[in-house]
C-alpha cells in the first residue's frame, strides 16, 4: 500500500521538477513538436553542453525514454507534459508583457500609459475601477450626444449638419446608442475570443473594466466637443487625425485586456481587435452609401 501511494507522488514531483526548468521544457517541445529527437539535435537546437543536455535527461527520466536507435521518446506522463505546456503556453505568456516584447515605439509608449494593475485586477475587490469603468461609459454617452455623434463601435458619424441645435431628446438618443455600441463591442470581444481561441475565462471581469478601453475615446469626445463649441470643426484632418491616434489607444486597451484576461497571446489578442474594428469601419461605410 506505501509503495502504491509513493509510486504517483514520485511521478508528480517528476512532472513538475521538468516543467521548473527551461531547458527541460524546451526538450520536451522538441520531442513533441517532431515526434523524436537525438542527442545531437538537442545540442543543436538548445546550445547546450554535452553535460548540460546529459543532467537534464537524467531528470526527465520519467517522462523521456531513448530507444535502441538513440532516439529520444515521450513516454506516456511526457506526453501529458507536452500537451500541459502546449495547452497552456498562451497562459503563461500573456502575463508576461514587457515593453521589450513589442516592437513598435509608439505601442511601448502607449504600455506605460496603460492601467495594468486595473486590468490585472480583481474588480469586484478594488470598487474604484467598477467606478472609472461606469463614469467613463456615462461621461462619454453625454458628450457623444452633446456633440451629435452617431456611434459605431469606435467610429463616430455626424448625426446632423448643425449639432449644437440638437434637441434634448436626440442627444439623449445619441447618448444611449453610445452605451449600446460599448455593450456591442463588449460582447463580440466575448464571441470572437470564443470563435478564435475557444477562452471565455473572466468575461464578467472584462465587462467590469470594460469601461476604462474607452478612457481614450472619451478623451476624443472632450476635445471633439471643445473644438465643436468653439466653431473650430472646420479642422476636419486634425479631428481625424485625433480621432485615429485615440482609436489605436483603445485598441492596445482591448488588446491587452484580452491577453492578461483571456491568456491569449498578444498578437492574437490584436488580431481579435482589428477584425471588430474593420468590420465597425466597413458596416459605417456601407450604411453612409
Amino acid at each position: 500500500m506505501d509503495s502504491e501511494r509513493k509510486e504517483p507522488n514520485h511521478k508528480e514531483k517528476n512532472f513538475y521538477s521538468a516543467l521548473s526548468h527551461e531547458i527541460r521544457r524546451k526538450m520536451l517541445k522538441i520531442i513533441g513538436e517532431q515526434g523524436y529527437s537525438s542527442f545531437t539535435n538537442f545540442k543543436k537546437i538548445l546550445g547546450a553542453s554535452t553535460g548540460t543536455i546529459y543532467h537534464h535527461l537524467e531528470v526527465l527520466k520519467d517522462l523521456i525514454f531513448q530507444e535502441k536507435n538513440k532516439k529520444y521518446y515521450l513516454t506516456t506522463l511526457g506526453g501529458h507534459a507536452y500537451k500541459f505546456l502546449d495547452q497552456n503556453i498562451d497562459s503563461i505568456e500573456s502575463t508576461k508583457i514587457t515593453e521589450k516584447d513589442i516592437k513598435s515605439p509608439f505601442l511601448r509608449g502607449i504600455l506605460s500609459f496603460t492601467p495594468k494593475k486595473m486590468f490585472l485586477g480583481n474588480p469586484t475587490e478594488n470598487i474604484l475601477t467598477i467606478v472609472i469603468s461606469i463614469s467613463i461609459m456615462i461621461t462619454g454617452a453625454i458628450f457623444a450626444g452633446l456633440s451629435g455623434l452617431n456611434t459605431c463601435i469606435l467610429f463616430f458619424q455626424d448625426f446632423v449638419e448643425f449639432p449644437l441645435l440638437l434637441d434634448s431628446f436626440s442627444k439623449f438618443i445619441l447618448g444611449l446608442i453610445f452605451v449600446l455600441n460599448y455593450l456591442i463591442f463588449y460582447f463580440l470581444i466575448e464571441l470572437f475570443s470564443w470563435l478564435f481561441y475557444k477562452k471565455s475565462e473572466n468575461s464578467f471581469k472584462i465587462f467590469l473594466n470594460f469601461g476604462l478601453v474607452y478612457f481614450p475615446i472619451l478623451i476624443y469626445l472632450i476635445i471633439h466637443n471643445i473644438l465643436l463649441n468653439l466653431d473650430l470643426n472646420y479642422l476636419t484632418i486634425l479631428d481625424n487625425s485625433l480621432l485615429i491616434f485615440f482609436q489605436v489607444w483603445s485598441l492596445w486597451l482591448v488588446t491587452y485586456n484580452l491577453s492578461v484576461n483571456k491568456y491569449i497571446k498578444i498578437e492574437r489578442a490584436l488580431i481579435i481587435s482589428l477584425v471588430i474594428h474593420y468590420g465597425a469601419f466597413i458596416a459605417l461605410f456601407l450604411i453612409s452609401l
